[in-house]
């Protein structure tokens, strides 16, 4: 029998925990999680391995160093951003307008600096709106009146053939 410290940990370990978006991400965007059983690990899109350990005790960065973190964390961001594009299935120019119109909408007023977390959310929240509409038109070219009336008869045909062979 496993323990409920045991699941913490294993769950930890396996990155469940982890999005693409640092918002949302276990880590925050900061590159490493640390779990409710006191171990960090590593976050697999958002950790700078040349960052180091968040408890490596190796002292002060020199300005190189921050400069090289900073960098490497623009650069990280930059390829969510365009992961989020691609999967919208919108060309550049269009995505880049749906997230400024997006953006606006959102954080008018707010202040004149463009937060780039604030626009990894609206990427995020962008993208999903795409596929979810890609995914709602299929459906109903395929005869259905909505993806989840689609997703619950793939999943009903699934229970029903996990049952035929004894796995329910």
């Amino acid at each position: 029998m496993t323990s409920s410290l045991q699941m913490e940990y294993d769950n930890a370990c396996s990155g469940a925990w982890a999005d693409l978006n640092p918002n949302k991400c276990g880590c925050r965007g900061k590159g490493w999680f640390l779990s409710d059983v006191d171990t960090w690990h590593p976050c697999r899109f958002h950790c700078d391995p040349e960052a180091g350990h968040p408890e490596d005790d190796r002292g002060p960065y020199t300005a190189d160093e921050v400069s090289g973190i900073i960098a490497r964390r623009m650069q990280m961001m930059r390829g969510i951003y365009r992961r989020f594009q691609e999967a919208s299935g919108l060309d550049k120019k269009a995505f880049r307008a749906a997230c400024e119109a997006e953006y606006a909408l959102r954080f008018e007023g707010a202040d004149e600096v463009q937060v780039e977390e604030r626009w990894l959310d609206v990427a995020d929240d962008v993208c999903t709106e795409r596929v979810n509409e890609r995914r709602e038109a299929e459906a109903r070219a395929e005869g259905y009146s909505c993806d989840l009336e689609r997703r619950w008869e793939a999943d009903a045909l699934l229970e029903q053939e996990e049952r035929a062979h004894g796995g329910w």
